[in-house]
């Protein structure tokens, strides 16, 4: 269920619903504070709709900290494809 979460919450981002996406990293951060891959995707989240704050630059250089990690990556090139990037 938790995973399920994450998808939903990516498939929502993708979607646009901006508030649909963070309330399903919300609920999964929860349970999982230290999930450095819902983390990035939720200050992406942030940054994106313009509510970019430091801790959100913060939150970005950690994933690129992290760039090997296979998630982290997957989730990015999604949404930079999504973007047009």
């Amino acid at each position: 269920y938790d995973e399920a979460l994450v998808n939903l919450g990516l498939v929502r981002e993708l979607q646009g619903d901006v508030e649909g996406a963070r309330s399903n990293y919300m609920k999964y951060l929860d349970k999982h504070p230290d999930s450095s891959t819902v983390r990035n995707n939720l200050a992406a989240l942030e940054y994106d709709a313009g509510r970019g704050t430091m801790e959100t630059a913060r939150e970005l250089a950690k994933a690129r900290v992290l760039s090997d990690h296979r998630v982290i990556n997957e989730n990015l090139a999604t949404l930079r494809k999504q973007q047009g990037l």
